[in-house]
């Protein structure tokens, strides 16, 4: 039985194969919509502009138009968009490898529109 539960040489696990898909399933939807989302309403040097901003702790990366904190969305309780914390922290994580290592990074949103901010704001802390 031990024939199925492991890769053959050269072939990716199920784990492995589950990794991919998080990050084809990431990239194509959220990391593209975000950047046509920037352009169509910054033009290309506002959305330059717009991402990020740099601070002693890390990055703030200000989204004024923030797709999960559409219009009439309120939650006061937490920030609404913190969904993309760990979309962008799992995202990292998968692109890390041996080849090109890239640091363990950690998000966490500290404004939101949801929540009366005037702008959404996460701050992405490098570990």
């Amino acid at each position: 039985m031990e024939f199925w539960t492991s890769p053959a040489q050269g072939e990716y696990s199920r784990l492995d194969m589950v990794d991919l898909k998080v990050h084809n399933t990431l990239f194509t939807t959220f990391y593209v919509q975000i950047v046509s989302l920037m352009k169509e309403n910054y033009g290309v040097e506002g959305a330059k502009d717009a991402l990020p901003e740099r601070t002693e702790t890390g990055l703030i990366i200000i989204d004024k138009n923030c797709p999960i904190c559409w219009e009439g969305v309120v939650e006061k309780d937490i920030p609404y968009c913190c969904i993309l914390d760990g979309f962008f922290e799992k995202y990292i994580s998968i692109a890390n490898d041996e080849e090109y290592p890239i640091p363990k990074a950690q998000m966490r949103a500290t404004k939101s529109k949801a929540m009366g901010d005037p702008h959404c704001e996460h701050l992405l802390t490098i570990l």
